[in-house]
């Protein structure tokens, strides 16, 4: 069977980014076969292209649990905003690979409504899902966060020292003369 070795190449393949591509991506998520739908999710995901973003958002709904799960994978990483609401309701899911997906989703998102849907999950009783939203949370601020660049760890002495630095080419030659 072909078909595997298809799906994975059409995920690969997402990273391309041709017009040849999405005109397969877009065939496989119109397809009633679910594992070239799951593929095309999945291969939009890593396109990088922002046009896919409505098509994967839709896909946040799909019945079968696999496709919700890289649909909220694939809105992740198109940084998707616009999908903050649907993956908020994802962190509901029946599926736990599903409420993860969402929760990581959301880090890699963005934007005040996706922190505060992170933090509220935080606060769940769900210890699983608390834990996984706390590492959400590093995620987000890792992506989003304010960054502290301590310039003081370049000092003046230690610039100068840096560029003060010459190789000292005479004797590389010199070993070099010895080995032959």
């Amino acid at each position: 069977d072909e078909t595997p070795v298809f799906q994975r190449a059409l995920e690969s393949l997402g990273y391309s980014g041709t017009p040849d591509v999405d005109f397969f991506l877009r065939s496989a998520l119109a397809s009633d076969d679910p594992g070239l739908r799951l593929s095309a999710v999945i291969g939009m995901g890593r396109s990088n292209n922002q046009a896919y973003q409505a098509l994967v958002r839709a896909e946040l709904q799909h019945v079968s649990p696999h496709i919700r799960r890289e649909a909220a994978r694939a809105a992740g990483e198109l940084e998707d905003v616009d999908a903050v609401k649907d993956l908020g309701e994802l962190i509901d899911d029946s599926e736990a690979d599903v409420r993860e997906a969402a929760l990581e989703a959301l880090a890699k998102a963005g934007g005040f409504d996706a922190k505060q849907l992170i933090e509220a999950t935080i606060a769940s009783a769900d210890e699983d899902l608390k834990a996984k939203a706390e590492e959400a949370l590093q995620l987000y601020e890792m992506l989003h966060g304010e960054f502290e660049f301590n310039i003081g760890l370049f000092d003046e002495e230690s610039r100068t020292s840096f560029h003060s630095i010459k190789p000292d080419i005479p004797a590389a030659k010199k070993k070099r003369k010895l080995k032959e």
